[in-house]
């Protein structure tokens, strides 16, 4: 249904035989919630008593008006509909409430009203206005002013064809922003004057009922940067409910929401802040309950209040750039950030030049070596490595007491939304949470607040099974009791899905797909159907690869991603652990799969593994594997996500064993792929150099004239790396050997290798320095001036 609907309200001083009804427009914003202007259902102050709502059918329902403003600036009233015979809309998604934080001019936006223009004798029609808003108009009046591009005739002496389009929605980038309310003189009917929904949404009444009709307060976006904002899904399974964006269970303070807040007040411009801490204990939620108390402050509502926003994994440089442009001051948090430190850099690039505060939350599981060990290291990043921008989060609860006041918080809530998932409205969930206690808790197992939650979202669920608490042999609170009940209720989802696209596929199969999906993830159909062809053993072509790889996006979408697999993280790491371990349903599909895998599919499922793996330790072999046995493009991903993990070894015991069998190409490729300084990576690095130059030796000993080059440049480069391992001895002797190679060279050729001769005996010369022999350091320093005179 359109969330587009007619208002109409009696006049007063009408009569029966004579009524007279004022005529308008209004947004529906939950099922039984209108959004409309106040100066069509109220006469000054007061609300009209008789006010109705004509629904797409053409019939009007009686509705109430249960809040409103009308004063210079606000015009907005929130009608409730009563009428028993409305039939309450579903819609996927919630509004979205946006404003503007820039003066880019002429954004684009759309408002759809009935207007006496397209009205006639049997029904009032509707009208989808577009146009513009350029945010410098009307900022004395705190007004939005929307330049329409397909506007009525001019007003004539029977009034502007604009009439009963107050009360219309006007949208942004899929942002409600405001609510027409006027068509002012002087503009040949093309602009309509809206009241920002900003300059209503801090009353803490309106907000109030919004919250009773959708279970969430409205959160202001910024417009112009909603195209670098994470797009959320509405929850479709239990699971889903524990996701930080669907904010199922109540919000529980805790100190570091004050710190951080004191952090976005100090008047510094441009900060940066990192948030650390293991899988579920609460940072993306933190970040966002802080975006909601930004944003939600009465200052919001103005221009200069504050804005936030959770970074897209897809947002691109090009798109970054906005941020420069903002006037209000702006928090932009980055989750995963141990994933995206390649990114940062037009970031704080853009952010820096804002005329605005602006302050870059990121969030971690580590502080470790992705903070520092860059390819390619700029100024700006250095703040990276400052240790005074880490906040490490600390469990939300450290004793059983505080544990099981979360879990009996989170279980109505649960409750509550557990109602509204399509399997589940049939139960009579207040009634079982009235039976339910927590259990002890006291254990470390429950040192995260999202293992507290999933222990009460597992309880519930298993009551509404029928289940008795005292009787249950698979108790929540037991070694992975939790997320095996949770499992089984997702695998209800699976199939329920599967059937709507007549998919048959066992119970087996179904967990072994789903927990390959949320190992790889794939960007795209034609990522997602190479899996599934060399998990199911069928040709790509086949009709069931396609319809199950469509199956599996179906499952868990976030933003673009074609899969973006089970979450939370901590779950589908259980998932993939349980299912694909050596000890699962189907240890050999990573086997099966990792050859049709790509780059970013390699990086993400090491990351998982390597996450996993301190829990799990028997994915060993399967993460060591899949990093050893997939060339060159695994071994980089290993050593990208090696600097991410709590516990690199494995991955580097991988790239160990795949240096010393690996092809001169891979090598170089290696070499390529790391960071110039790294304390972590630097034994890895030596062997990796160490590898290519017995390659290149190998290859020298059979064709000395085409590969002496290469020779000398890799033991160049050994030497280096020798010396900064603090080999300087074997150090020293790979330089002076580099500078016999290039001697040898530059006596074939000396133009072509001269500078190459030259930057080998500098070398030599530190080298012999660092050695204590300082004499022959001298000489050497000397010839390599005098080449370079040369």
């Amino acid at each position: 249904m359109s969330r587009d609907v007619e208002v109409y309200a009696r006049q007063p001083g009408s009569f029966v035989g004579e009524e007279r009804w004022a005529c308008g427009s209004g947004y529906l914003i939950a099922a039984r919630l209108v959004l409309t202007a106040a100066h069509t259902v109220c006469d000054g102050a007061s609300p009209l008593s008789t006010v109705q709502v004509r629904d797409e059918a053409g019939e009007c329902h009686p509705a109430t008006v249960v809040w409103h403003r009308c004063e210079a600036g606000v015009d907005a009233a929130l009608l409730e509909i009563t009428g028993p015979r409305w039939s309450a809309p579903r819609w996927r998604h919630p509004v979205r409430y946006g404003r503007f934080v820039t003066g880019l001019p002429e954004q684009a936006c759309e408002a759809v009203g009935f207007p006496r223009v397209v009205a006639g004798p049997e029904r009032r029609d509707s009208h989808h206005a577009t146009g513009a808003i350029s945010p410098r108009s009307l900022l004395k009046a705190g007004l939005y002013a929307m330049e329409v591009s397909n506007p009525p005739a001019a007003p004539t002496d029977a009034g502007s064809g604009w009439s009963g389009m107050s009360g219309a929605g006007v949208l942004c980038a899929g942002l409600l922003i405001g609510v027409v309310t006027t068509d002012p003189a002087g503009f040949d009917s093309r602009r309509l004057v809206t009241t920002p929904i900003a300059a209503i949404t801090g009353d803490p009444s309106f907000s109030e009922l919004i919250f009773n009709h959708t279970g969430s307060t409205p959160v202001l976006e910024p417009v112009e940067l909603s195209g670098l904002a994470h797009r959320t899904e509405p929850p479709h399974s239990p699971a889903e409910l524990l996701r930080a964006d669907a904010a199922a269970a109540p919000f529980r303070d805790r100190p570091e929401l004050g710190r951080l807040i004191d952090w976005c007040e100090d008047p510094a411009w441009f900060s940066v802040r990192l948030v650390a801490g293991p899988g579920g204990q609460g940072k993306t939620r933190l970040a966002r309950q802080l975006i909601t108390e930004l944003t939600q402050r009465p200052a919001a509502a103005a221009p200069s209040g504050w804005a936030g926003l959770i970074l897209d994994d897809d947002a691109g440089s090009a798109d970054l750039a906005v941020l420069a442009d903002v006037t209000s001051p702006t928090l932009v948090v980055v989750d995963y950030a141990e994933g995206r430190s390649s990114g940062l850099d037009p970031l704080f690039a853009a952010a820096a030049r804002a005329e605005a505060k602006v302050r870059l939350l990121l969030l971690a599981r580590t502080a470790g070596a992705w903070r520092t060990d860059r390819v390619a290291p700029t100024p700006r990043m250095a703040v990276l490595a400052d240790d005074r921008i880490v906040l490490p989060l600390d469990p939300l609860e450290s004793d059983a007491a505080g544990r099981a006041a979360a879990w009996r918080e989170a279980l109505p809530a649960f409750a509550v939304r557990l109602g509204q998932l399509d399997g589940y409205r049939h139960v009579a969930w207040s009634s079982l949470v009235a039976e339910l206690h927590p259990p002890a808790l006291a254990s470390d197992s429950f040192r995260t607040v999202l293992a507290v939650q999933m222990d009460a979202l597992a309880a519930l669920l298993q009551a509404s099974d029928g289940i008795p608490t005292r009787d249950r042999p698979d108790r929540p609170d037991s070694a992975g009791g939790a997320e095996e009940v949770l499992l089984s209720h997702e695998h209800r989802y699976w199939s329920r899905v599967a059937t709507d696209h007549k998919i048959t596929l066992s119970p087996m199969s179904q967990r072994c797909l789903v927990a390959m999906a949320t190992l790889w993830g794939a960007g795209d159909s034609a990522d997602g159907r190479r899996l599934v062809a060399a998990a199911l053993h069928r040709p790509d072509r086949d009709d069931v690869v396609g319809s199950t790889a469509t199956w599996l996006g179906t499952l868990y979408q976030a933003g673009e991603r074609y899969w973006s697999g089970l979450q939370p993280d901590v779950l589908g790491e259980h998932l993939v652990a349980s299912t694909l371990g050596p000890s699962g349903d189907c240890p050999g599909l990573v086997a099966d799969t990792r050859g049709r895998a790509a780059a970013d599919q390699l990086e993400r499922a090491l990351t998982i593994l390597g996450r996993a793996h301190p829990t799990y330790p028997q994915l060993h072999a399967t993460l060591t594997d899949t990093a050893r046995l997939t060339g060159s493009t695994g071994a980089l991903a290993a050593l990208a996500v090696a600097t991410r993990v709590s516990d690199p070894r494995p991955l580097l015991d991988a790239v160990e064993q795949f240096a010393d069998t690996a092809d001169v190409q891979a090598l170089i490729e290696l070499t390529d792929g790391l960071p110039r300084f790294s304390l972590l990576l630097g034994p890895i690095t030596l062997t990796i150099a160490s590898a290519l130059a017995r390659r290149h030796r190998e290859l020298a000993a059979g064709n000395r004239d085409a590969y002496l080059p290469a020779l000398a440049m890799s033991v160049n480069n050994l030497a280096v790396r020798l010396a900064e391992a603090g080999r300087r001895v074997e150090g020293l002797a790979a330089a002076q050997e580099a500078v016999d190679l290039r001697r040898e060279l530059a006596a074939g050729n000396r133009d072509a290798y001269l500078p190459a001769l030259a930057g080998s005996v500098n070398n030599l010369a530190i080298r012999l320095a660092e050695a204590g022999r300082r004499a022959e350091g001298l000489a050497a320093a000397q010839e390599a001036v005098d080449l370079r005179r040369e």
